[in-house]
């Protein structure tokens, strides 16, 4: 096998074996996370949205920069100029395995678009301009839509588009739409539908799990959660919003939409929770990410600075698993 194809299987291979691992600990932990409090005695604890997005992308993410910032210069560095070696059965399969794992992320991803496309024209080929207020004006496009879904998504990236369902609006008062609007501008300065597509095109063993689908779920509700706090900026914000939620739910009677690439006013997240939180005294304080910022900074420093020593031992790592594993 030649330089860049046996450079390419171990990459793959070595993309697996971390990817493996760091799900298979995440998996551990969310179980833990949400069995743990119980057994104390103190009630279940959800894992926050922002920890169970983290968790979500950590395994890939942090396989595609193993192979990209460690392995690949490891093998640049340190392989000898000496014919060309051979990769075993083990290795060959870790990295098909690898390729299925890529793929299947590639067509998830592109399913996802295209469903979100049809939706999307289908609802535009009957939509009608509307104006907001002026302090949402030439934030988004609005429309006005013909659906039996109560909808009121934020849709899209880039340029995202707010569609709204004409039953909504005719049920909703003015501060209610104020603030079920301010809800979605949120998802839009938090850049939720980017987090929903990287979540659909990530590539892992974590997307095909149930633990996966739990901590997208979590996040999702926690997204949705973050952006009432953003919204509610007053009591009188924060009682409007509550009320569109409830008037919204209940005209949900239609199918929801298979499609969650898009935000939705009450897609995620119990209502009645986010009702209670926003009727509470005062929303939760938000932790100070000053700490965690410290923790990633010193770590970095010390992987900096040990790195030609990672290097070196991965390549050791590897040049073994080439021997042992023919």
């Amino acid at each position: 096998m030649t330089a860049l194809p046996l450079t390419i299987c171990l990459a793959l291979a070595w993309f697996l074996a971390v990817d493996a691992l760091l799900s298979i600990a995440v998996a551990g932990a969310s179980a833990w996370w949400r069995v743990y409090p119980r057994a104390s005695g103190s009630g279940e604890v959800l894992i926050p949205g922002r920890a169970a997005l983290f968790m979500r992308l950590l395994p890939s993410v942090a396989a595609i920069t193993f192979v990209a910032a460690v392995f690949v210069p490891a093998f640049v560095l340190h392989e000898p100029a000496r014919g060309p070696e051979t990769a075993g059965w083990v290795v060959c399969a870790a990295a098909a395995a690898a390729c299925v794992l890529a793929l299947s992320a590639v067509a998830r991803g592109v399913a996802a678009v295209r469903r979100t496309r049809t939706l999307l024209d289908g609802w535009m080929s009957h939509a009608a301009p509307i104006q907001l207020d002026h302090a949402c004006s030439g934030a988004v496009a609005a429309y006005m839509i013909e659906d039996p879904f109560p909808v009121f998504a934020l849709v899209g990236v880039r340029a995202p588009r707010l569609l709204i369902a004409r039953q909504v609006l005719e049920a909703l008062t003015p501060g209610e739409v104020r603030a079920a609007v301010a809800h979605e501008l949120a998802h839009v300065r938090a850049w939720d539908n980017a987090k929903r597509l990287l979540i659909c095109w990530t590539p892992g063993l974590l997307a095909w799990s149930a633990a996966g689908r739990q901590l997208e779920s979590r996040w999702a509700a926690g997204a949705e959660c973050a952006a009432d706090h953003s919204a509610a900026d007053s009591p009188t914000r924060r009682l409007d919003l509550a009320g569109a939620l409830v008037k919204v739910s209940r005209l949900a009677i239609a199918p929801v939409p298979g499609v969650r690439l898009f935000s939705t006013l009450h897609g995620h997240g119990e209502v009645t929770d986010r009702v209670s939180q926003l009727l509470a005294p005062a929303p939760a304080c938000r932790r100070s990410n000053r700490g965690r910022v410290c923790v990633a900074t010193i770590a970095a420093g010390c992987l900096v600075v040990s790195l030609p020593q990672v290097l070196l031992a991965v390549h050791g790592l590897t040049e073994s698993c080439l021997r042992l594993l023919p």
